[in-house]
C-alpha cells in the first residue's frame, strides 16, 4: 500500500486531428489527448466521468488506496500523477488517472468514458498511456478491477493486462465507544518516530513510507499509532486521512514479538484513538490470499464491501 507521490513524472504531448464518422460513434484514432495540467478547465468534466462510476457492477477501482469506495474528488485527480482527457469535439469523452504505486509500477484510476463509446475511447487512453510511459521511469503498469465490472475485466485483458491476485477492500464504521483494553495504544509522537520506523521497515522492507521522514508523513496527513507492552515499543500502525474516513496503510510489530495477540489490542486501540479524531470510517485493502490477516481484520468488526482483481501489464 503506496502513498501517492507528487504529479509530473510524465507529459502527455499526444495531439490528433478531430473527426467522427458519424453523430454517434467515436473513431478512436481521431481523439484528441490533452494532459489535464495543461487543460484544468476540463477538470469538472473529467471528476464526473469517474464519478458515474461508484462501487457496483460499473465500478472504476481508484488507484490511490486512501480513496478506494471513497465518491470521486478533486482532491484525488490532484494526488494522481497525471491525468489523460480524451476529446471529441472539443468535449470530454473519457479519463485515465495514472496513480503511483512504487518507484517502478503505477496503478490506472479507469478508463472512465462516457456511454456509447466506452470500449473505444477507453482502448484509445490505455494505448496513449503506455505511449507516455515509455518517457517515465515506470516499467509495468497495475489496475484493480471490481469483480462484478466485466466490462473492465475484459478490457484489460484485451489490452496486455494479465492477472495476478484478488484484492479484498475492508471497512470499520465507528462509533463513539471506546474498545477495551486500549490503554497501551496511543499517538506517537516526535521522540518515537525513530523506534516505529525501525518498525515500519521490519516489516515492509520495500514500502517507502519512512522516507524522508514520518514526520514529513504527518504534514501529508498520516497519524501513526504504537503499542507499548513491558515498557517497549512492540507494534505501529500508519492512517491516512481522506477526508472523514481512515485509510489504515501499515500494521506492524516486532518481530521478537509476534505471536502473542499484540495485533488485536493494536487495532482495537487504534480504532478507539480514531473514534475519538471523529473519523466516520476506517477501511484497508488486503490480498484475498492473507488468511491471517483477514482473521485479525474481520477479529475487530471489519467487513468486506467488495473484491477486485490485481491485474498487471507492460509499459
Amino acid at each position: 500500500m503506496e502513498q501517492p507521490r507528487r504529479r509530473r513524472p510524465w507529459r502527455c504531448n499526444c495531439a490528433h486531428a478531430i473527426s467522427r464518422d458519424s453523430a454517434s460513434a467515436v473513431n478512436p484514432a481521431a481523439l484528441t489527448l490533452v494532459d489535464l495540467d495543461l487543460r484544468p478547465d476540463l477538470g469538472a468534466a473529467a471528476l464526473a466521468l469517474f464519478a458515474a462510476a461508484p462501487p457496483g457492477a460499473d465500478h472504476l477501482v481508484c488507484g490511490l488506496p486512501a480513496f478506494m469506495g471513497l465518491p470521486a474528488s478533486m482532491d484525488a485527480l490532484n494526488q494522481a500523477a497525471g491525468v489523460l482527457v480524451a476529446l471529441d469535439r472539443g468535449v470530454a469523452a473519457g479519463a485515465l488517472a495514472l496513480c503511483p504505486y512504487s518507484e517502478e509500477q503505477i496503478t490506472l484510476w479507469g478508463p472512465a468514458a462516457a456511454k456509447g463509446a466506452a470500449e473505444a475511447v477507453a482502448a484509445r487512453l490505455i494505448d496513449a498511456a503506455r505511449e507516455a510511459l515509455h518517457l517515465s521511469p515506470y516499467n509495468s503498469m497495475r489496475a484493480l478491477a471490481d469483480t462484478r465490472n466485466r466490462r473492465a475485466r475484459t478490457l484489460l485483458l484485451a489490452h496486455g493486462f494479465t492477472t495476478w491476485k484478488d484484492n479484498y477492500f475492508y471497512e470499520r464504521v465507528l462509533g463513539s465507544e471506546a474498545q477495551p483494553g486500549t490503554s497501551r495504544v496511543r499517538r506517537a509522537g516526535v521522540r518515537d518516530h525513530g523506534a516505529l520506523a525501525t518498525i515500519f521497515i521490519q516489516g515492509f522492507p520495500n514500502s517507502d513510507h519512512c522516507i524522508p521522514s514520518l514526520q514529513k508523513r504527518e504534514l501529508e496527513g498520516y497519524r501513526h499509532y504504537l503499542l507499548e507492552d513491558d515498557g517497549v515499543v512492540a507494534a505501529a500502525a500508519a492512517v491516512q486521512d481522506a477526508g472523514g474516513r481512515g485509510w489504515l496503510k501499515l500494521v506492524a510489530m516486532r518481530p521478537e514479538m509476534r505471536g502473542r495477540h499484540l495485533s488485536k489490542r493494536l487495532l482495537e486501540g487504534v480504532l478507539a484513538e480514531e473514534a475519538k479524531h471523529r473519523t466516520q470510517a476506517i477501511a484497508l485493502e488486503v490480498l484475498a490470499d492473507n488468511a491471517p490477516a483477514i482473521h485479525l481484520y474481520e477479529s475487530v468488526g471489519f467487513k468486506r464491501r467488495w473484491t477486485a482483481t490485481i491485474f498487471t501489464g507492460p509499459v
